[in-house]
């Protein structure tokens, strides 16, 4: 028994040195994390625009997470379709940008526990019809590329523009470029909320569960996001 519980310990600070070791192969002079995600999507990762800073409830998970394994937390922003392969190759240890929870991206990556709940609809002119999956085919529809709107859209034969971010759909739409844009409802309100009677939005098409994306091999990290998470729902 005691042998076994002496490999035991040694397979996990074998363990714990691998992931010491692939953080300093990245930062030689410091060890740190790297979260990938991508901006515009209120409240959940975007950029203050009076302070300029990073923040969100992603982004504020992340930092935590990174706190409690003494990591400094490093960001990086790209395209929505990069991120979980990023995470996926070992580029970025986790990805955080209103992810959903999927079968088929765990395959790839290990997702956190959900920290919310919510889906996809319409954002639209209050002046103007509004608009529903059966009759989006006739619209100009934009959305974020490879999103589940996306390929909830392209699910029911409907051929969305496709944008980056969320932000870069919405200028578009704003423009009249665009009839429509199917997105993540929370930041389709808030852009409702502050649009005076502007804009107005659809009952949701979808509902889905978020996650944080993080490394297969860093197990470390997904016990501190999910610790981080769960102290947030006690708040």
């Amino acid at each position: 028994m005691k042998r076994f519980l002496a490999i035991s310990v040694l397979m996990l600070l074998a363990l714990g040195c691998e992931e010491r070791k692939h953080l300093k192969e990245r930062f030689p002079a410091q060890d740190g994390l790297v979260l990938v995600t991508t901006l515009g999507s209120a409240p959940y990762a975007y950029r203050d625009e009076a302070t300029g800073e990073i923040t969100g409830i992603d982004i504020e998970i992340a930092r935590e997470a990174a706190k409690k394994l003494k990591l400094k937390l490093n960001i990086e922003e790209k395209e929505f379709p990069e991120l979980l392969p990023a995470v996926k190759s070992g580029k970025a240890d986790f990805a955080a940008a209103a992810i959903t929870i999927t079968p088929s991206r765990a395959r790839d990556v290990v997702f956190s526990d959900p920290y919310a709940s919510d889906g996809s609809a319409f954002i639209y002119r209050a002046s103007d019809k509004k608009p529903t999956i059966p009759t989006a085919a006739n619209l100009r529809i934009g959305t974020q590329m490879a999103s589940i709107s996306h390929f909830y859209l392209c699910y029911h034969d409907i051929d969305p523009y496709c944008f980056n971010e969320y932000e870069e759909a919405l200028k578009e739409f704003k423009n009249g470029k665009l009839d429509a844009v199917f997105y993540d409802a929370e930041p389709i309100r808030e852009t409702v909320r502050t649009s005076n009677g502007e804009y107005a939005m659809t009952p949701l098409e979808t509902r889905e569960n978020y996650g944080i994306a993080v490394r297969k091999d860093f197990p470390r990290l997904v016990e501190a996001v999910n610790q981080t998470i769960e102290e947030r729902g006690k708040n």
